[in-house]
């Protein structure tokens, strides 16, 4: 049973179409070749037939501006996370 969350239904265009802005731009430049599934508030990492990592929205909708290298790194374990300057 699917549980609809405030970000729209499952299968919500609008619930992907951040992450394939992310995945077109130069951010996510370290990723290539990967299965990444998008349902819902949660990014998934496949491997295989099995999720290797989740990162979650928390109900939201995922911005695309933000899903950065600091997503790369959570998700994919590749790439360093920006340095932030004060």
């Amino acid at each position: 049973m699917v549980v609809l969350a405030p970000c729209g239904g499952a299968l919500d265009p609008g619930n992907s179409s951040p992450l394939v802005t992310w995945l077109a731009s130069d951010q996510s430049s370290l990723v290539n070749g990967q299965v990444i599934r998008a349902i819902l508030d949660q990014i998934i990492w496949m491997h295989g037939w099995r999720e290797a990592a989740v990162a979650s929205s928390g109900n939201k909708r995922w911005d695309a501006t933000k899903l950065d290298s600091v997503k790369t790194v959570e998700l994919f374990g590749t790439g360093v996370a920006p340095l932030r300057f004060r």
